[in-house]
């Protein structure tokens, strides 16, 4: 499983074929999809385009598609290579406030209070540093519960509630956002699939022996 990429969304891809229809010189347009006759026959269809303004993803997976890359380092070569998925990602989305995100985001800044990372430079006013790190705990868990049970919903009142407990951006990250957690798992996924199939239809020439 990678960053993004599940298990199951692998798995679906992994009787698909690729085939490349008629291109041009500017533009090349592939099809992964199941063979005819095949279980799923039709099923997960990904049309792929690869445009000297961008790569375009579309079909059953990715609701509206994707489009990303553009300019000539970014094109079929590119995109049948090994990538890093959150480098692929940037490539295609921007981030987005997202539930699940800022759950897992709040739970670790709750776990780094507990473990000491978040203590005060200047402890003095802190009778008790360990009841200090317990309270602030416990606060950040309370708010990973209320965003995972809806009582809190929007980004802005997320941010000012972390606020109000002392979180500080500093420069970081700001919890809960990162990229489409399910279109940016079906893109990789796409993308690796991609690139096992693009290798078959055209595999590295040999090398010479002496």
């Amino acid at each position: 499983m990678g960053r993004y990429s599940q298990p199951n969304m692998v798995d679906s891809l992994k009787d698909h074929v690729l085939t490349e229809y008629q291109s041009t010189e500017r533009i090349r347009h592939f099809r992964l999809a199941v063979p005819d006759g095949h279980r799923l026959q039709g099923h997960y269809w990904v049309h792929l385009l690869f445009t000297p303004i961008g790569i375009v993803v579309g079909g059953d997976l990715l609701g509206r598609g994707a489009v990303g890359g553009g300019g000539k380092d970014y094109g079929v070569d590119w995109f049948s290579c090994r990538l890093d998925e959150h480098y692929l990602c940037s490539k295609f989305f921007s981030d987005v406030w997202q539930k699940e995100v800022a759950v897992k985001d709040v739970r670790a800044i709750a776990k780094d209070h507990r473990d000491g990372e978040w203590d005060p430079s200047k402890l003095d006013g802190i009778p008790d540093i360990l009841a200090w790190r317990d309270a602030k705990w416990r606060a950040f868990m309370r708010i990973a519960d209320d965003v995972e049970g809806l009582v809190i919903e929007e980004p802005f009142d997320f941010v000012e509630t972390l606020r109000r407990e002392g979180w500080r951006c500093d420069g970081g990250d700001v919890p809960g956002y990162d990229f489409p957690l399910n279109d940016a798992g079906w893109l990789c996924a796409i993308q690796q699939r991609f690139a096992q199939e693009y290798a078959r239809l055209h595999p590295a020439p040999p090398v010479p022996t002496a």
